[in-house]
């Protein structure tokens, strides 16, 4: 989670083996609900729910594959402390 503590009810249980999957369970369960808080470019906070993160998490994986980019491949990626970060992550 980046910057201030986003409030609400303890998450419930999702069983994953991994970020992606993570994301993608927890999108099925509360897609609404806030993943996600970061400063945009004005300096306001704004929230990313679990179900924008997930959509952008497999937007970003399509484009590394139409660029030949394989499972077990190494990318590196350079990016400030921000939400964009955890989606390339």
């Amino acid at each position: 989670m980046l910057g201030r503590e986003i409030s609400g009810p303890p998450l419930s249980d999702v069983p994953f083996q991994s970020v992606p999957q993570l994301i993608a369970a927890r999108a099925a369960v509360e897609p609404a609900r806030a993943a996600v808080r970061s400063r945009g470019p004005t300096g306001k906070w704004q929230d990313l729910s679990w179900s924008a993160l997930d959509s952008r998490r497999r937007a970003v994986a399509a484009g590394l594959r139409s660029l030949g980019v394989q499972r077990g491949d190494v990318v590196a990626v350079l990016a400030a402390n921000s939400a964009e970060m955890l989606i390339a992550e």
